[in-house]
């Protein structure tokens, strides 16, 4: 009975594994998760037909891919990840038994096979969970290029070889007067050794997350910067058109004088319009805000949407520049990209303070069919391993500022309310 026990818990690790490590989201749907627990039931029966290692081990192997398949939404590349999941996981499990039998044999008690087993796995999903927790990826190790991956199954490889090779000679062959120091020592080599492991997988996720970051960071310097041109553009304009003023007032003049009331007319609201577009920079109360606003404002008005605006920031923002850049410039970004493939003509942005709070709110028709699971929503892009991470690092802002989201897809209206902490460090 512990053995089938034993193939379940392996084959839901697996699934663990890939939420947790590689970032790849699953459904929640009920009618799938029912459907992953039968096969995974199924499997176990059909196990305990068979004597068979080969046939039990192919079973499980099957199992946990169309397990993994029937829940993750992202199937990209999912053979590969796969095939790498269940052979680290299969490796780990190996090491992570022979640390328990060292340790049964140093106390003079003789574990049974599957017990033993047991033990490993329970240590490796405590492990695991604890782990993902402390780390907290974000976008998983799928994103990391094939050498990492590489890299760290060889390394699995190399340490399990080791591992195993020196536990069966240290509690079968070893003969010693105070044989548990040496057991001791070598638990504590295993242990060293998982250790090392979570280092290395926490090495390379925060490399990734500093990649990130400096992505980031160079993504709001450039809307400085393309604010800054944008502002230096409307001086020249403005420096340009107070040079010909007097020339613009000359000819008003003399249409007015010689009684050409319509021409007259057509050049005043000419000039008229060309003073209501100095004027028509969109001001927020900050800086960083204003940046993103015009420039997606502009683009919004080069493909015929409006973006309308209300509300400012409070006088005193502590809110860090970098996270004002990735909401504003994210959801900025995918309501006029929504709003341009339903035909709509409009885009809402509402900004409002009060005390310590900033209320932010942007809406947009959309067309495509909203995809979600949870609260995740799925990009409608073809390009998937590239995009959908918008909306996900806008979450992260929302809760490194001690604030909530609420999204809301009713009457083809996508709704973004969110909420920040306006408050000192």
């Amino acid at each position: 009975m512990l053995q089938y026990v034993n193939n379940v818990i392996f084959e839901w690790l697996i699934v663990c594994a890939a939420k947790w490590f590689l970032g790849m989201e699953m459904h929640r749907e009920r009618t799938r998760v029912f459907l992953a627990i039968c096969l995974a039931s199924f499997a176990t029966m059909i196990t305990k037909f068979s004597t068979d290692q080969n046939i039990i081990m192919i079973t499980i192997f099957l199992t946990s891919f169309i397990i993994l398949f029937v829940l993750c939404i992202e199937r990209r590349n999912i053979v590969i990840y796969f095939l790498a999941l269940f052979l680290s996981i299969s490796i780990l499990v190996q090491m992570a038994k022979v640390l328990v039998m060292t340790f049964d044999s140093m106390i003079g008690k003789k574990s049974c096979y599957e017990s033993a087993e047991f033990f490993a796995l329970g240590l490796l999903v405590i492990g695991s969970f604890l782990l993902s927790r402390l780390l907290k990826p974000r976008t998983g190790m799928k994103k990391l290029s094939i050498q990492y991956h590489i890299l760290t199954s060889f390394i699995i490889i190399i340490d399990c070889l080791c591992i195993t090779l020196l536990g069966d000679f240290v509690t079968n062959e070893l003969v010693a007067e105070r044989k548990w120091i040496i057991e001791l020592a070598y638990i504590f080599t295993v242990l060293g050794v998982f250790v090392q492991l979570g280092l290395l997988v926490a090495m390379i996720l925060s490399r990734d997350e500093h990649k990130e970051k400096e992505a980031l960071n160079a993504k709001y310097l450039e809307e400085q910067v393309s604010h800054y041109e944008y502002l230096e553009n409307r001086e020249q304009e403005t420096r340009k058109f107070r040079h010909d003023m007097n020339n613009h007032l000359t000819i008003l003049r003399s249409l007015y004088d010689a009684g050409k009331t319509d021409e007259f007319e057509e050049y005043f609201d000419t000039i008229s319009n060309r003073i209501t577009s100095f004027g028509n920079q969109i001001s927020v109360g900050n800086n960083t805000a204003d940046a993103i606003i015009n420039q997606y404002a502009g683009e919004a008005e080069r493909t015929g949407i409006t973006l309308n605006v209300e509300g400012h920031f409070p006088p005193e923002c502590h809110i860090a520049a970098v996270d004002i850049c990735t909401i504003f410039s994210n959801l900025l970004s995918n309501a006029i990209r929504a709003e341009r493939e339903a035909g709509g003509n409009q885009v809402k942005l509402v900004i409002r303070s009060l005390d310590d709070e900033v209320f932010v709110e942007v809406a947009n028709d959309y067309a495509t069919e909203v995809k979600r699971s949870g609260n995740c929503f799925i990009s409608t892009k073809e390009d998937r391993a590239n995009h959908g991470l918008g909306l996900q690092n806008v979450y992260d802002c929302v809760e490194r500022n001690h604030g909530v989201i609420h999204i809301t897809t009713d009457n083809r209206l996508f709704d973004v309310k969110l909420n920040l902490k306006n408050t000192e460090a």
